[in-house]
């Protein structure tokens, strides 16, 4: 919940909890990702989109979710540690090799590397909220 130390919640006090389950989708034409929660707006996010893997409208399923995920791509591996490694911290994996992602701190958010590309802080966020089968629509 972003709540580094549970302790500074004091008793009384009000939380938002949200009830799921979230969905996902991504416009590729306006580069972002909206997500939904029971068929209403739950937030938006701006994503670039890398060229390793084709972004094929449709429907798609999260099949994992992954903390510091190894970069494979088309001509090499990345260790998860390398600051090199495009694919950031959090991993959310959807078939065909796509995946939505965060950047590393020294990656350029418009490295062509990896599918679709959140920023950093963005892709905790989404990393959290999205779940094993969630549904992710990509359309045009």
């Amino acid at each position: 919940n972003g709540i580094s130390d549970p302790q500074t919640i004091k008793t009384g006090e009000t939380l938002k909890v949200v009830n799921g389950p979230f969905m996902a989708l991504i416009s590729l034409d306006k580069s972002r990702l909206t997500l939904m929660v029971n068929g209403c707006y739950a937030g938006r996010f701006t994503i670039g989109m890398g060229r390793d893997y084709p972004l094929r409208e449709g429907q798609y399923a999260v099949v994992d979710k992954v903390v510091n995920p190894t970069y494979r791509g088309l001509d090499r591996a990345i260790d998860a540690d390398d600051p090199n490694n495009p694919l950031g911290n959090f991993g959310i994996v959807l078939a065909d090799g796509i995946m939505i992602h965060g950047h590393g701190t020294q990656v350029p958010i418009n490295d062509p590397r990896g599918s679709i590309r959140l920023s950093a802080r963005d892709a905790e966020d989404i990393h959290d909220i999205l779940s094993e089968g969630s549904t992710v629509k990509i359309r045009r």
